[in-house]
């Protein structure tokens, strides 16, 4: 179980190693062009990424996009099926 987590852990620092050098290369052109929400943007699909990353290494379920669409979805199907825009 030890060997397990000590490969864990360097799964888990070579992505953090890699998405370091990636933002290294990828922010500062960015930055100087001014583009400070498209940093933000970057830097938050870059978290995203590897928090599931993470999660996939350690065997965590991963939530289904599809689940979350449906969640959203949901009351504007019934809202348009209750109106008659849509049929069953």
């Amino acid at each position: 179980m030890a060997k397990r987590r000590g490969n864990l852990v360097l799964v888990g620092l070579c992505v953090l190693v890699i998405s370091v050098v990636v933002a290294y290369v990828e922010i500062p052109p960015l930055w100087r062009q001014g583009s400070r929400k498209e940093v933000w943007i970057y830097g938050s699909l870059m978290l995203l990424g590897n928090a599931m990353v993470t999660l996939k290494g350690l065997n965590k379920p991963l939530p289904n996009p599809g689940e979350w669409a449906a969640f959203v979805l949901m009351p504007l199907t019934k809202l348009l099926m209750h109106i008659g825009y849509m049929k069953p």
